[in-house]
């Protein structure tokens, strides 16, 4: 960790500024139940020099300031104070080497709150720099790049409330993050109550590829096109709101505004080139007062959300329909890092979709709508690390985005459906389990029995997979790894004891692309490595030191499994296992089969007879209990191989 100096050094020349004195928001969670003993709580953030946002100089979630401060008196909910900070003590600074503290503070009074002079200005410089270029030609070309982002990637007319919900997701300064939908007669407003938009964010918005979270490796995007997404509705007008600064993007008056006279008369260079003139309204921003709409204004100055984005729309109700069947099983909660609540109203209608994490048992996340609970799941979450061979596959690879090749771990993720007493799970029904990357896609061909998370590389709509990416490929092999891992956890914790086999469902499945193969390679890998299933005498065992036995060998004796483990290993090389190893092959562990797990046969049994391992068991006493196994063998074969091995003098005393 760096020193004291050095980091207060570092944040002087980042911050410019030697006096840690700032303007900032106050807020108090909501929905919070406080541990016994603990006392009422807050956070100091958007910290603001200037009236600029300032951040901590690292990467990831950390880099938003956002100070706890217990709620002391002079402290209330939506205030802006002024506040000197300083270094946390040492012991605070491990995760992050430049947290600060809250040293004193004092409420602001509104006239010398800082203005959002700093964004105005942002929005300014942007609309003019897309004017601003040497060549009508140019900005067509644009214009029509990005048009075709807007609406034919973007297939889906209800995606973009999906890209909405992510960028809310990774704004979230805390777990408590919450998102309205309110569907109007006009307008749908999204809002939440995450990082309020900076100079940089804005420029993010209105670019291709400059999204702040590009190269952030805690964010979901890296393409830097998402918000695009918001421009597919037909009316072609988005308000954006963060706090006290409202701005558009504005289709009609962007084509009013957008032709430089430098270029020329425009109805003549129509006339003369043949084409009509278009411009990049979704990257101009036009500074705005109001939207002209009560209804919107309104929820637009809604202070408990410091981000709204109001979309213009011409058909409200099929809007609210194609949103309510996407929330129907309120499944997309289950991966947003930081969102546990997301509201959707319409015409007075109110629908409420909540994560809630027990906090009894491990792991296990409830989904309720209107505080009803719908279904609960054992969501498992792992932190994997990427081996150095394929972090320099994805260097050499330049279709890998940068943000991946510089990644030394990634985030996996599985969620199964459990039922309402946790002691049982409930595989997903072929076709209904998409993978999800953080949200879901529309991939569903490969029919996991639970719900896969990764951070895979999307087509530009998020909808599918590039099924020929080194990184693609490399994730479903862990998935295949991970499978196995996530069954040997649910043994060793004695968890889901009935059927935590059934996760198994697919065994080694048809290689029927390059992925299926990925994962049969990661399940081979996973299946030598973890223990899955108990021996006889519950102690834990991995798939090839076990046996399936059709036959229940011990019911016919005691000291016949010990004797016929004897002869399998004389007889298959490398092969180590006693007695105890073979199991009765049953309903609950009969899938193992399509692992390529040993089971007995026949054919072994009747090799078994004409050796000398039977005299090892066999006595006067249990002699007439081989035979009477072994009868129904006899009776249902007409080659006489059975009636061969039952006559034999090992058999009969």
């Amino acid at each position: 960790m760096i020193t004291r100096e050095e980091a207060i050094n570092k944040l002087q020349r980042y911050w410019g500024t030697e006096k840690f004195i700032f303007q900032a928001d106050f807020h108090v969670p909501q929905n919070i139940t406080l541990r016994e003993g603990s006392k009422p709580f807050g956070y100091f953030r958007n910290i603001r020099l200037n009236g600029e946002i300032i951040e901590y100089p690292i990467e990831g979630n950390e880099k938003r300031i956002s100070i706890y401060h217990i709620l002391k008196r002079g402290l209330e909910d939506g205030n802006r104070y002024e506040i000197e900070l300083t270094l946390s003590q040492d012991r605070y600074r491990g995760k992050n080497p430049y947290a600060m503290l809250v040293k004193r503070f004092k409420p602001l009074e509104t006239s010398v709150v800082d203005g959002d002079s700093v964004l105005e200005k942002t929005l300014d410089e942007i609309f003019r720099e897309n004017i601003n270029i040497n060549s009508p030609f140019q900005i067509v070309n644009l214009a029509n790049s990005v048009e075709s982002l807007a609406t034919d990637i973007y297939s889906e007319d209800k995606r973009f409330i999906y890209e909405l919900i992510q960028n809310a997701d990774d704004a979230a300064l805390n777990e408590d993050a919450e998102l309205s939908i309110d569907i109007l007669d006009k307008y749908v407003v999204i809002s939440h109550n995450g990082a309020p938009f900076t100079s940089r964010d804005i420029r993010g918005l209105c670019s291709i590829g400059l999204g702040t979270k590009t190269n952030d490796a805690t964010k979901t995007g890296y393409k830097g096109i998402g918000f695009k997404s918001v421009f597919g509705q037909p009316e072609g007008i988005v308000y954006v709101k963060t706090e006290n600064t409202l701005f558009r993007f504005d289709r009609e008056f962007a084509m009013q505004k957008g032709w430089n006279p430098a270029w020329g008369n425009q109805y003549t260079w129509e006339e003369k080139n043949g084409v009509v003139f278009n411009c990049p309204w979704q990257m101009m921003p036009i500074l705005s007062v109001t939207t002209n709409d009560e209804a919107a204004d309104t929820i637009l100055e809604n202070k408990k959300y410091s981000v709204k984005t109001a979309i213009k729309i011409n058909d409200s109700q099929t809007l609210f329909n194609n949103i309510n069947s996407l929330f129907a099983d309120a499944k997309f909660l289950l991966f947003l890092r930081r969102i546990s609540k997301v509201t959707l109203t319409f015409n007075q209608q109110e629908l409420e979709l909540q994560k809630l994490k027990s906090s009894t048992i491990e792991n296990i996340v409830t989904l309720q709508s209107n505080q009803q609970n719908i279904s609960n799941w054992y969501v498992k979450n792992w932190v994997h690390s990427i081996p150095e061979v394929i972090q320099k596959e994805l260097k050499s690879d330049p279709k890998t985005p940068k943000k991946i090749q510089e990644m030394e771990k990634t985030e996996i993720s599985f969620a199964i459906k459990v039922c309402e007493s946790f002691d049982n799970i409930k595989l997903m029904e072929h076709g209904t389990s998409p993978l999800y990357s953080y949200l879901p896609t529309t991939v569903k061909e490969y029919n996991f029995p639970f719900i896969v998370n990764c951070n895979f590389i999307l087509d530009a709509s998020r909808e599918k997979i590039h099924k020929n990416r080194k990184w693609n490929e490399w994730l479903f092999q862990v998935i295949g790894y991970k499978t196995v891992e996530f069954g040997s956890e649910f043994l060793s914790n004695n968890l889901f004891e009935e059927n935590y086999l059934s996760i198994f469902r697919n065994g080694i499945i048809a290689e029927t692309d390059n992925l299926c193969k990925k994962i049969n390679e990661g399940l081979r890998i996973g299946i030598e490595k973890f223990t899955i299933l108990k021996d006889r005498n519950n102690n834990l065992c991995k798939l090839r030191e076990v046996v399936l036995d059709p036959f229940d060998l011990q019911k016919v004796d005691i000291k016949l499994p010990d004797a016929f483990a004897a002869f399998l290993n004389s007889t298959n090389d490398g092969l180590s296992i006693k007695g105890s190893s073979l199991i009765v092959c049953s309903e609950k562990n009969a899938v193992l089969k399509k692992l390529d797990a040993t089971v007995l046969n026949e054919n072994q049994l009747q090799e078994f007879l004409s050796t000398n391992y039977v005299n090892q068991f066999i006595t006067i006493g249990n002699n007439a209990n081989l035979l009477n196994f072994l009868r129904p063998f006899e009776l249902n074969d007409t080659s006489g191989k059975w009636y061969t091995a039952i006559t034999n003098k090992k058999t009969n005393y």
